[in-house]
């Protein structure tokens, strides 16, 4: 069960705007990836699920935080070609 303050933090939150843009590896190694709220780096994540359907998400580096729903996508990954 989330505690109060992370109810209060999801409600508070927007919906994630766009998926989080990346860049990586065909080995899905990810390299660089940019919050979509600033376009600021992006250096980690992390997810609290909120229940089955809904969680939120909080980028390393700017600090945002974004609601996100079951069957969202969350990141889009260009790999270099080969």
């Amino acid at each position: 069960m989330p505690s109060p303050e992370l109810l209060q933090r999801y409600a508070d939150a927007p919906d994630l705007p766009t998926p989080v843009h990346a860049d990586g590896t065909p080995d899905g190694t990810v390299t660089a990836a940019w919050c979509p709220s600033c376009q600021e780096a992006v250096t980690g994540y992390n997810w609290n699920r909120i229940n089955t359907t809904a969680a939120l998400l909080t980028l390393t580096g700017c600090g945002h935080t974004f609601r996100t729903t079951s069957g969202q996508t969350i990141a889009v990954i260009r790999t270099a070609p080969v």
